[in-house]
This record gives C-alpha cells, structure tokens and sequence, in this order.
C-alpha cells in the first residue's frame, strides 16, 4: 500500500524573506484523518492546503482521495494521480520508483515495503487574469507500507528513508 501526502503552501512576494521561510520549511508534515476502514483502494493520496501571508500560517483546508495502482505512472504516459510535478512507477511487489518533475527527468528514490521518502520544492506561477506572480512551496511525503500500519500521524515524528531536495532552482510554471 503506498500513502502519499501533499502538502502545498501558496505564498506571495512580500513573505519571501528568511524569518517567513522558517515557518514554511517547519511544516513537513500534516495529520491524515481518515478512518483505516474507510480504505478502499491501494493508494492513499492527502492534500494539505495552505496560505502564508504576513499575519502568518492559514490552512485551507484538506482532502483525500484512493487510487488504484494501474492508475499510476506506467512509464509511457503521465497519468499521475500526483499531478504532472510527481510520478510514482510500481516496479515490483511493494516496490515504487518516484520520479520527479513532469518529464520524469529524475528519479528521485526507489521506495520499498516499510520505507519513507520525501520530497521538497517550490515554483512560480502567474495568475492569468491579473498577471500577479505567487510562490508555492511543496513537501510530499511518500510511505509504503501495509494497510495495518496506517495512522493520523503516520509521517510524524520520523525522519524520511530517502529526501529529495529541489529547492536549488525556482521552477516557473
């Protein structure tokens, strides 16, 4: 079973600086609440959603939605249920290669049974109407495990297998 959790922070160019980056980098993770039994299908995708502006940290709420696992990368095309930013390939029985960036350029770790992987980056975009430049800043969390190991706090307190950091270059989108 893999759980995968995204968690998206939309910022603006007043609260670039350090001391608001601070608070960015500090949010690696986030509780998933969902009941176990409530899982149905063999990925588990959660999307943490937040604001940052200069009165600090707004969540903006959370969702999650079940995949099956023919509905990830298959190598060929990018059907990501992840978006076109992140590909998770199966390889084998609880094995999964994750990819990195629409092109699949990178292959940022090979996750297996009982590991964790993470990886981190951030973009700028536009928005089409106005014209106004935003940031966001992503962390996505990746375990594969069995469906009896899940909990709330399943990507607490334990430091990631693999991390993969892109936050070398400001992607514009």
């Amino acid at each position: 079973m893999l759980f995968v959790q995204q968690i998206e922070i939309e910022y603006r160019k007043n609260v670039r600086y350090a001391n608001f980056a601070q608070a960015r980098n500090a949010i690696k993770f986030y509780p998933v609440r969902i009941n176990p039994d409530e899982i149905q299908q063999n990925v588990l995708f959660h999307s943490a959603f937040f604001y940052q502006d200069t009165n600090g940290m707004h969540n903006r709420g959370t969702k999650s939605r079940q995949f099956t696992e023919s509905q990830l990368y298959d190598g060929k095309f990018n059907r990501s249920p992840f978006g076109k930013k992140i590909g998770v390939k199966p390889i084998g029985d609880n094995q999964y290669e994750v990819h990195f960036y629409g092109g699949f350029d990178k292959t940022a770790f090979v996750l297996r049974k009982d590991q964790y992987g993470r990886i981190v980056f951030n973009e700028r975009n536009t928005y089409y109407d106005t014209g106004e430049w935003y940031y966001q800043f992503f962390v996505f969390n990746i375990v594969c495990c069995e469906k009896d190991n899940f909990k709330e706090k399943i990507f607490f307190n334990k430091n990631p297998d693999y991390e993969f950091n892109g936050m070398k270059y400001l992607r514009y989108c």
